[in-house]
Order: C-alpha cells, then sequence, then structure tokens
C-alpha cells in the first residue's frame, strides 16, 4: 500500500457517512485533544464497505477478559490505556484510512495499534536483568531508539511495523519534525510461483461443472410450475416431487421472496407439510446458493483475468453487458477498478453458457425476486432513519442494502431466511475451509501423486495465471502481457512479471529442458523431438507411451510420411474424397497441413522424386506444366535438402535405375474410392 502521505483523492471516492463532527484545525496539532468515544470514532468513507471504527480501546486499554470467549486463545496479551497517545494519531488515522475497506482497517491498523501499545508497555516496565524503566509515551516526539529494539525483540512483524511506522512518521511531518527511521524488520520475500497451465485448466473444468451442475438444477426445477394442490392428486409417496410447485406458488401467493415454514403452513392449510423436501431444496430451485454464486464468480475471475475487487464491484445499474461493436458473436462485460480510476473490460462468447456475460445475465435474472425484497427493505430502512438519523444499525444495513442491489453475486444463506452478497471478506472462505481450497482438494482425489494441483492457489493468482498464460503463450511479449494486464505503461508490467517470478520461472524451464535433454542422448542415444515436449509439458513419458509413439510413427502413407488426419484430406488434394474413407491421393509433399516428415523418410521421398522425374519426361510439356506435379516435384526436392546430401543422392540412384529396370511401376493416378 501506498504511504498515506503520497495517496491522493482525485474525487472518485467522495466521503458519503460523515456522522462524527471534524477535528478542528486546533485540535489536530495538539495532543491535549478531549478524549472521548465521540473523537475516538470516526465513520469510514469507502464506497462501498463504510464502517465505525471505534479506537476506545487504545485510550482505556483492554485485558483478555474484553475479548470474545471464541477468539481468547489468540490473545497476544493485555496493555494499558494511552490516551494522550491515541488523542496525537486520531487526527493522521482519520486522515489516513477513510477511503480503506473496514475489513483492511481491522486486519492492519488495529492490530498494529495493539502490537506498538504492548512494546511500549515493555518499554515502560522494569524488570531485574532488563532494561530500567523509560518515560511514559504521551506524543509521538517520546519514540525512540530503544522502542525500535524492545519491538524486535518481541517480534512485531512487519506489517504492523510499517502501519505504525508510517502513522507516526506522517504526525511527525504535521509536527515539522525529522521522521523516524526505523527499518523494517527482516522479512524473506518469495517470489510468488505462477499456476501452471494444467493446474489453472484443472480448476476450470471443476469450476465449469459446478457451474453447469447449477443450471441443471434449475432447468429441472424450472419443469414444475406453481401450483398449491396439484400433490392431492397423487399418491402419498409422490407428494415430495411436487415440492418446487408448492413452494414457487406460495411465493407468487404471499409476494414473499422467501417464505419460510410457517408460511408455507399457512397457505396449506396445516402447521407444515411434513412431505415437503428441507426448504433448502424449494429455495435452491429458484434461487443460487453461496456455492452456486462462488463457482459463478471464479469462473469470470478465471476468464476476464480482473482483479477480485474489481469483479465483486460490478455494477449492474450503470455499464454492465453490452454488445461487441464489431462482432455480434460475442460480448463485453465492463467493471471500474476504484482504486486505480480505471474502466475494465473483458470479451465473452454469446454461444457459451460458461462465458461472463452469460453467467451475470444468469444470476440476474434468477435473483430478481431477492432484489424486490431488498427494495422493500431498503425503504423501510430509509423510514427509519428519517426518524432516527444516528441509529448506526440503520445506516450500515442502508449501505449493505445499497450494495446489494447494485451486486450481481446475490445468494440465499442456506443456514437461514436472509439474502448475502459475496464481499471480499467472504468471497474465498466457506465454513471452516476456504472454497478454492476445497475444490483443489476435490481435484487431487483423482489425481496421480505426482500431478497435484497445488493448495496454496488462491482468487488473486487467476489474474497471475491470467497474464502469464498470455506473457507464455505470446513467446514471451512483455506487450501482450501488458494488454492482458491492462496496465498503461510497459514498466509496470515489467516489475510485475518480476515480481511473480517469471524470470526465475524461465531460468528454471531452461534447467528442465538442459537436464531432460541430456538424460535422452545418455538413456537412449537420441533425442526425439515429440519425447522432448511431452517430458517438458507433461512430466516423464513412460515406456508404453514410447512404444505407442513408434507403433503410431510406422503408420505413413506411401512417400515415407505422416498424416495428421488422414480420413480427412483437403479438398485440394483430394477433391473426390469419400467421408469414412482413408486419402487415397498421398500426395503428401502438395500437404503441408498434414504431412509430418520423420528423420527416416527419405527413402520414400527419393522414391516419389524418381517417380515425378519419371513422369516429366514421358509426358507432354503442356500437360507437365498444367498439372500440379512441378509444385509437388519442387517441394519434394525441397524436403529432401532436410536430410544428408549423400544419403539422398545414394536412394535416388537406386530408385532411378528401379524405374529403368522396369523393376519400380510409377503410379500416375489415384486409387479409386469404394
Amino acid at each position: 500500500m501506498a504511504e498515506p502521505s503520497r495517496k491522493k483523492n482525485k474525487g472518485r471516492h467522495a466521503p458519503n457517512l460523515d456522522l462524527v463532527p471534524k477535528a478542528s484545525q486546533a485540535e489536530s496539532t495538539t495532543t491535549d485533544a478531549k478524549i472521548d468515544e465521540v473523537t475516538l470514532s470516526f465513520w469510514t468513507a469507502h464506497p462501498t464497505e463504510p464502517d465505525l471504527i471505534d479506537l476506545s480501546e487504545f485510550a482505556t486499554g483492554r485485558t483478555k477478559a474484553d475479548v470474545e470467549s471464541k477468539i481468547q486463545h489468540m490473545w497476544a496479551g493485555d496493555y494499558q490505556g494511552r490516551p494522550e497517545l491515541i488523542a496525537d494519531l486520531l487526527p493522521v488515522i482519520k486522515q489516513s484510512w477513510p477511503l480503506v475497506a473496514s475489513v483492511t482497517i481491522r486486519r492492519t491498523l488495529l492490530p498494529s495499534l495493539r502490537a506498538w501499545w504492548r512494546v511500549l508497555d515493555e518499554a515502560e516496565r522494569a524488570e531485574p536483568g532488563k532494561h530500567s524503566s523509560i518515560a511514559r509515551v504521551t506524543k509521538v516526539e517520546d519514540l525512540h531508539e530503544l522502542h525500535y529494539r524492545i519491538s524486535r525483540t518481541l517480534k512485531v512483524s512487519t506489517v504492523n511495523h510499517l502501519a505504525f511506522v508510517r502513522l507516526v512518521n506522517l504526525r511527525l511531518k504535521q509536527k515539522k519534525q525529522s521522521p523516524l527511521y526505523w527499518p523494517s524488520p527482516d522479512s524473506h520475500r518469495t517470489d510468488s510461483d505462477v499456476p501452471t497451465f494444467w493446474e489453472m485448466e484443472k480448476i476450470r473444468h471443476r469450476l465449469k461443472h459446478g457451474w453447469f451442475a447449477t443450471l441443471d438444477r434449475w432447468s429441472e426445477a424450472d419443469t414444475h410450475q406453481p401450483d398449491l394442490w396439484a400433490w392431492k392428486k397423487e399418491p402419498s409417496d409422490k407428494w415430495k416431487e411436487h415440492g418446487h410447485a408448492v413452494y414457487r406458488a406460495v411465493v407468487a401467493k404471499t409476494g414473499n421472496a422467501l417464505p419460510d415454514k410457517k408460511e408455507i403452513g399457512e397457505a396449506l392449510g396445516y402447521s407444515y407439510a411434513y412431505w415437503m423436501p428441507p426448504l433448502h431444496v424449494t429455495q435452491f430451485g429458484l434461487y443460487p446458493s453461496s456455492e452456486d454464486v462462488r463457482h459463478a464468480f471464479h469462473l469470470c475471475l478465471l476468464y476476464s483475468g480482473w482483479n477480485v475487487q474489481t469483479l465483486l464491484d460490478i455494477d449492474i445499474g450503470g455499464r454492465f453487458i453490452e454488445d461487441h461493436p464489431t462482432n455480434p458473436e460475442y460480448h463485453l462485460v465492463y467493471g471500474f477498478k476504484k482504486r486505480g480510476g480505471t474502466e475494465h473490460f473483458c470479451v465473452g462468447r454469446n454461444k457459451r453458457s460458461d462465458s461472463p456475460g452469460a453467467i451475470l445475465k444468469t444470476l440476474v435474472e434468477r435473483t430478481k425476486p431477492l432484489r424486490a425484497a431488498l427494495q422493500m427493505e431498503l425503504a423501510e430502512v430509509e423510514a427509519t432513519l428519517l426518524k432516527n438519523k444516528g441509529d448506526r444499525a440503520s445506516i450500515l444495513r442502508k449501505s449493505e442494502l445499497i450494495q446489494c442491489l447494485k451486486s450481481p453475486w446475490l445468494y440465499v444463506n442456506s443456514q437461514g431466511q436472509s439474502i448475502g452478497r459475496l464481499t471480499s471478506n467472504n468471497v474465498n472462505q466457506e465454513d471452516r475451509i476456504p472454497f478454492l481450497r476445497r475444490i483443489i482438494q476435490e481435484i487431487n482425489a483423482s489425481q496421480p501423486a505426482k500431478q497435484q494441483v497445488r493448495s496454496s492457489i488462491t482468487p488473486s493468482d487467476f489474474r497471475d495465471a491470467y497474464i502469464g498464460f498470455a506473457y507464455e503463450f505470446s513467446n514471451y511479449s512483455v506487450l501482450t502481457a501488458q494488454v492482458a494486464a491492462t496496465h498503461k505503461r510497459s514498466s509496470t508490467t515489467q516489475t510485475y512479471l518480476s515480481h511473480k517470478a517469471w524470470r526465475a520461472h524461465s531460468a528454471k524451464r531452461v534447467r528442465e529442458f538442459s537436464t531432460t535433454l541430456w538424460r535422452e542422448i545418455k538413456i537412449h542415444r537420441a533425442v526425439d523431438p515429440a519425447v522432448l515436449r511431452s517430458t517438458m509439458e507433461h512430466g516423464e513419458v513412460s515406456a508404453d507411451e514410447r512404444k505407442r509413439l513408434d507403433a503410431f510413427r510406422k503408420n505413413r502413407t506411401r512417400v515415407g510420411v505422416g498424416c495428421k488426419d488422414r480420413m480427412n484430406p483437403p479438398a485440394t488434394i483430394a477433391p473426390e474424397h469419400v467421408s469414412g474413407s482413408s486419402c487415397r491421393v498421398q500426395r503428401c509433399c502438395l500437404c503441408p497441413t498434414h504431412a509430418i516428415v520423420y528423420d527416416d523418410s527419405y527413402d520414400h521421398l527419393a522414391r516419389r522424386q524418381a517417380e515425378l522425374e519419371d513422369i516429366r519426361d514421358k509426358v507432354p510439356v503442356p500437360v507437365w506444366g498444367g498439372s500440379s506435379f512441378p509444385q509437388e516435384l519442387e517441394n519434394t526436392e525441397a524436403t529432401l535438402q532436410l536430410f544428408a546430401a549423400s544419403l539422398v543422392l545414394e536412394r535416388l540412384n537406386h530408385w532411378r535405375n528401379e524405374i529403368k529396370s522396369g523393376r519400380h511401376m510409377v503410379i500416375s493416378m489415384e486409387g479409386a474410392y469404394t
């Protein structure tokens, strides 16, 4: 994160919540500011996650007993209150953190202050065998080298160190004093390994099947039309099959998008129909679950190459999905990166049900009733705020409802009658195990031990993989990677690729290539390009695979070359080809799209050249010139130049003599199709 003093508000994030009185200029330059609940609380002005941050614990102190019992095992130690110091830091905290998401504040700012409050307590505690106690810190000017040394002894993390020192230096700058030059703790930064193509393909396959399963579930449930009483006409063992029809009828009758068991019972005239399937089964026949939305989100993330937050912040009420301006088979999905103030777009194919546009349109359509319910709740919350403008719960709920109405990532919470949305805090979190890690575990259950997808892959790695694929596929073109990353400057892309270890990745691949090459020479006394490539891309080639490759290569055409698809020759070569039969022409030197030349093809190619020379000598010149034989002869001669000249000349002389003596008959027309 950039230093707060260097960050600029370009008008994109104008504060929209300002319920706490702003500190006056006098308050911002003195440590005698009045300490109370108002001055130590401030609203963040984050555009999507505004929240009320309370810093009173740093004025009053905190003990383990003050912490929720479920997280007491994570408590790092008590600390005493420092009202003067937190008052001194408050102006720069309000200046530096109002645009940051509350989840980041709770994970970065608050832990940093707690860690340093403990450092200050340790510095002021005199014990035998340790340093002498020092004066109490009441303002930032009181900090000195001993506090830094104690922080190193207590192993304050790099993140907590940097966050606190930035705040202190900003405050010192306001007071026109010299900053602290405290180096950050040594952190061993490891370059992240970009997920490989095969790993991302496995993940994409699993996500795609998850999304298709959702579409199939909705398709099957949609066959049940709303009907409250059709189940009565069936035997009791078939009543459960009408659960979707009954639930949809209750939704239509009550106008409630999420009727509970009580409402269903009232509609049927019972306390509750015991035969009905579980409530979440009928709900998920209409609406997406959190898992459905996570499948959809991660697929869009993989196909778009966007940042996680950019995709989360898509606004369906703004510029959303548009037709491609030049190709009707494609569409464009637009998003806005708030941090950089730039618009992003990705391209998708209309006919694919797993393209970004198709996924987003489907989600928006399925969640229409949920949005209607949220709109009604928003009206109720706004009415409450008119009566009580300072109600914090209503303010937070209003903000959340506004963001829900903008977001395509709505879902029904399976544990209650509530509507949720994906946020940066829960996009990859699902119960006790992250969503993506569970997906990878399911993939690895059917993978060989040597081909396990790394469980360390996170959603943010999808963008790295997207850019990395473009970089590698373009033969390591920085310009192509820059376009894929939507960076304005190539220098930014070069720095990005350097951080993502592409230099180390390239060196690693070179070492692997060299090792594989010399191993092939040592063991097999030859280097087979096909085996070399397969080893580099898919791992060791087994003896059985080598045998199958040799058997495939023995399946040659009459001119000694292989064919990529002998059942479907190009129309230019075999215009009368009959579907389902093999190519009868086999003039392979006229077929560069299918022909595969091997290191032992020179004998049959020499025979074909001798045949073409014999045909040229025996047919009239106009006939020869008007045929495709000259081109075939030229191509054959050019192909034979790839082999040793002595070998080619020896085989040419042999076949010329065979033809001249009559021992070899030249075939001058293609075979008949049957």
